[in-house]
């Protein structure tokens, strides 16, 4: 089985196991609170927030050291990149350098030439006749992540490599039209990546150093919590033994200053509980990273939805098909143009329930689904009316003005109207 292959089976189960855990989570994280009849009752607030604490924290190495980014772009680089300009004749192609890979951000307005071959075999041509911009070498290299038509054209998705490893979230993202143009190209690909890719510790060793990172987040539960949660956490266990059977994968960990070889470690835990991926020094045993996949409760008070403040961006497409464009909001990600994504202000938490049936309440007003052929909101119960994008672990799916009966989406109109309202009279 190939690389490709096997990430994707991955991928796969991370998705199931993150759906499939995602109430238990919730229900987790209200049983996991120490009980200390000792010490004074806290404040409700307070109550409130541990409801919602992970047990086992998201740790990143890179954000606890606060280095600045160091991989300014080199004069060898500005001059490819001054090439790349005059031949595609694009004086004013918009270019967003990363100081942390130390190669292009993103790249954009401009056209190159057409390119024979398949998708991949256009995209990899332009790459490497950009090497010098992106930092690409024999070792440091890539691979096929992704392929797809999409927009009228092709989107390629490479995976950066140095000696065959992957380096964690290196690649080079194309953009091409029909006629196989790249018209945009996104990273970052970390340059100089130069480091041995012979680990010290085996894959037995990093698991036991994940577990250990682990443990040190136990929770003594009294007995009467854990007989309740006992059954369940077994049967969890069971389905998600998939996951204890992935093997830990070698990858190489940027920094500010360097590059570190890693394990990653893929661990379903009961206690403290959540869906792990450890990442491992593969030399010293240093945790390097910890994320967990377990989808929790936002806090009541910090519920988020995707309105619009006024109205879809209208175009010719969506005037003729009913279908709304794509717009980069300003975190990066891809929405529909012209919704926005908002905290709702002044929100009664009971709507995480209400919200379920398609009825919302505020002080000033009260909306409720009639339609005859609603379903059931399961996302209400998170906190969040998100419909950015189809993503079934997060219960989440986008606007489709093509169908206005289509499901989740069909609920955006909800909290719009209760946003809206809300805005206009406080």
């Amino acid at each position: 089985m190939n690389a490709t292959s096997k990430t994707l089976r991955r991928n796969r189960i991370f998705r199931f196991a993150i759906s499939l855990s995602a109430a238990v989570a919730i229900f987790g994280a209200m049983v996991w609170r120490p009980f200390d009849t000792g010490k004074a009752a806290p404040a409700a607030s307070e109550i409130v927030k541990e409801l919602y604490k992970r047990p086992a924290p998201n740790f990143d190495l890179n954000a606890s050291l606060h280095l600045p980014n160091a991989r300014q772009a080199t004069s060898a680089q500005l001059t490819a990149l001054n090439n790349l300009k005059a031949s595609v004749n694009a004086p004013n192609m918009t270019t967003r350098w990363n100081d942390f890979g130390g190669s292009p951000d993103v790249m954009y307005d401009f056209a190159s030439p057409p390119y024979s071959g398949s998708p991949e075999d256009a995209a990899r041509a332009f790459v490497m006749e950009n090497q010098g911009l992106f930092g690409v070498t024999e070792l440091n290299n890539f691979r096929v992540f992704s392929s797809r038509s999409a927009l009228g054209g092709y989107l390629v998705r490479f995976q950066q490599t140095f000696n065959g490893v992957a380096v964690e979230n290196g690649g080079i993202g194309i953009v091409m039209n029909a006629n196989k143009q790249v018209i945009m190209a996104s990273g970052p690909f970390f340059r100089d990546v130069a480091i041995n890719t012979q680990p010290s510790l085996s894959a037995e060793q990093a698991r036991t150093a994940a577990d250990d990172d682990l443990k040190r987040f136990y929770v003594a539960l009294p007995a009467a919590a854990t007989n309740l949660l006992n059954n369940g956490l077994s049967i969890l266990s069971q389905q998600l033994s998939a996951v204890q059977s992935i093997p830990p994968t070698l990858s190489i960990y940027p920094t500010a200053n360097g590059y570190r070889l890693a394990w990653k470690v893929a661990k379903f835990s009961t206690n403290p509980f959540g869906l792990y991926m450890v990442t491992v020094d593969a030399n010293s045993g240093e945790i390097l990273g910890r994320k967990d996949f377990a989808a929790f409760q936002t806090t009541p008070g910090a519920e988020t939805a995707d309105i619009y403040p006024k109205y879809p961006q209208i175009d010719q497409n969506l005037k003729d098909n009913s279908i709304i464009a794509s717009c980069t909001t300003p975190d990066g990600a891809v929405a529909p143009c012209g919704q926005e994504r908002v905290n709702l202000r002044s929100f009664d938490p009971t709507n995480r329930v209400t919200g379920v049936n398609g009825t919302l309440t505020g002080a000033h007003t009260i909306v409720n689904n009639a339609l005859a052929t609603k379903q059931p909101f399961a996302q209400a119960a998170l906190g969040t009316w998100h419909f950015r994008k189809d993503d079934p672990a997060a219960l989440e799916a986008r606007t489709n003005e093509q169908d206005q009966l289509a499901e989740p989406a069909e609920h955006q109109d909800e909290i719009n109207a209760l946003f809206c309202v809300t805005y206009l009279v406080e």
